[in-house]
């Protein structure tokens, strides 16, 4: 703490091997968590083949200098886990990097560079296997200053607002549109980009076409 200046606090999940369903998975972090107001759950799921380990990952980082940055990323495939875990290490470097090249007036711009950028990063990396695994990615970085949030997300990883209405009650209000592959207007852009859609009898997946 300088200057009455908290240090960041960074947190994030681990690679977690354990297949049992219900184990919330191993995190890391560095400096002091004095951000009390975070809080985070990511347990293995229950799919009906089962057998699988926790393929989600996350990231916080809670700044009073500079964007506090929060993150999800929901990994698939075989070395989904592998996938999202790299997403995690990458995507929160590099989209605030893209943001200072770009300018405050080309966020969206910003925003698809960071992507197409990782995406070729995964690719490149071949132990990742991204012919068939991948991740979503959801990223909200929250200016104190302004107090706005800049939401950038690919895949349905979804973002929601809670505020408190005039009783205190919770209202939830959804920030992000989901790419569901099933829904027809992404259907028509994933074709139109050479891939194709499959269902697996479990969920849409979309794989490339050869």
């Amino acid at each position: 703490c300088k200057g009455g200046v908290r240090d960041d606090w960074v947190a994030s999940s681990m690679v977690d091997m354990r297949k049992v369903p219900g184990h919330e998975k191993r995190m890391q972090q560095m400096g002091v968590p004095w951000a009390a107001s975070v809080g985070r759950v990511c347990r293995t799921g229950k799919k009906p083949h089962g057998g699988h380990c926790n393929q989600d990952s996350w990231f916080v980082r809670c700044s009073e200098t500079s964007s506090s940055v929060y993150g999800v990323f929901d990994g698939h495939g075989v070395k989904g886990h592998l996938v999202s875990d790299h997403v995690k290490q990458l995507l929160p470097k590099m989209l605030p990097d893209s943001l200072r090249r770009q300018g405050c007036n080309r966020k969206e711009e910003a925003g698809i560079a960071a992507f197409e950028s990782l995406h070729e990063s995964v690719l490149q990396q071949t132990h990742l296997g991204a012919v068939n695994s991948g991740t979503t990615a959801t990223l909200v970085m929250h200016d104190h200053a302004s107090e706005s949030l800049d939401i950038f997300s690919v895949g349905d990883s979804s973002a929601a607002l809670l505020s408190r209405n005039e009783h205190g009650g919770l209202i939830g209000r959804r920030l992000t549109v989901d790419h569901k592959p099933e829904d027809p207007k992404e259907r028509a852009r994933i074709e139109a980009a050479g891939g194709s859609v499959r269902f697996d009898g479990y969920c849409h997946r979309v794989v490339k076409r050869f």
